[in-house]
């Protein structure tokens, strides 16, 4: 026989750099020793694969499942985009408007997801100076953030809305409270905050403002701080401590007892002497995500967001103050 030449066994062909291949009955080939692992230099099953005579070696369903596997390393990678975080700090009593707020801003903003953190404005403003992480600011008053602003960590103020001040009285009014000049009377308990919480500062000048008129006597504000039984953090704990009965009456926000619900009653406080506060949103000037928190100032100040305010009970941001 001829060097080269194939020549014919019981099984097959036999080729000397191939095998016995069984052509008749497609059952496969077997392979010399070398493309075996066998003696001599031994092949990995990749250098097998990719010979140039493999496809007379292997069955179609192994072709297509090489095929599969190489197209998935080579592939891209189809992973979902990282949602991106909307860092928001805000005011204990814009919490339940602002998660209404919070959930129309996602829906518009597909992959976003809104981080909200409510507590008294003066604490989340200390909170920042001292690097909290956030994107936007939200306070119950003004000051609050123009103090961020002269300190340089904002980079855009807006006021967006108002609120005016009412006296909260448990849903049984034990207390008989009918009117600001009851606020005054021995024996009824009261809860405020401190000076610095916004709701604290409007109470303060309140009194201030009736102190002045002289509508209920020159000891009037003094009567009425002997009365206070405790001191809360911000104004949604005002509005607790009426809910649960341990004080009498609380001066808040309107907005709260709306929030409430039927476990509490508004008292109004005549308009001559009320206090109606302004809020301010500031995006911050380390904020992740700038643009985001721009776009959540639009919605508070575009018609939607001014409806979902008032529809809270808040008031329009051009309200005289």
């Amino acid at each position: 026989m001829r060097r080269g030449r194939r020549r014919r066994t019981r099984r097959g062909l036999l080729n000397p750099r191939l095998g016995t291949c069984n052509v008749s009955r497609a059952r496969g080939c077997e392979l010399p020793l070398r493309l075996r692992g066998g003696r001599g230099r031994p092949r990995s099953s990749l250098s097998f694969i990719l010979h140039p005579f493999s496809s007379v070696l292997r069955p179609p369903s192994f072709v297509l499942l090489l095929s599969l596997l190489l197209t998935g390393c080579g592939g891209r990678s189809t992973a979902p985009p990282k949602a991106k975080n909307l860092k928001v700090m805000a005011a204990a009593s814009l919490q339940d408007v602002f998660r209404e707020m919070d959930r129309t801003f996602e829906a518009n903003h597909p992959g976003t997801r809104v981080l909200l953190s409510t507590g008294a404005s003066s604490v989340l403003r200390t909170q920042i100076q001292q690097g909290a992480p956030a994107d936007l600011f939200a306070a119950a008053d003004t000051k609050n953030v123009d103090m961020l602003a002269k300190a340089g960590l904002t980079s855009q103020t807006s006021v967006f809305t108002r609120n005016e001040l009412v006296i909260a009285v448990p849903a049984s009014n034990p207390a008989h409270i009918k009117s600001l000049a009851d606020l005054s009377r021995p024996g009824v308990r009261l809860v405020m905050t401190a000076p610095q919480v916004p709701i604290g500062h409007y109470t303060q000048t309140l009194l201030a403002r009736i102190q002045q008129s002289g509508k209920f006597g020159a000891g009037f504000a003094a009567a009425v701080k002997r009365n206070v039984v405790s001191q809360q953090p911000d104004v949604r704990s005002l509005l607790a401590q009426v809910e649960l009965g341990e004080a009498d009456a609380a001066i808040v926000y309107a907005t709260d007892t709306v929030a409430g619900g039927a476990k509490v009653r508004a008292i109004a406080i005549p308009p001559e002497l009320n206090v109606i506060g302004a809020y301010k949103v500031a995006v911050l000037r380390h904020a992740l995500q700038p643009g985001l928190a721009r776009d959540y100032v639009k919605l508070l100040l575009s018609p939607d967001g001014q409806a979902l305010l008032r529809k809270n009970g808040f008031m329009s941001s051009r309200t005289p103050l």
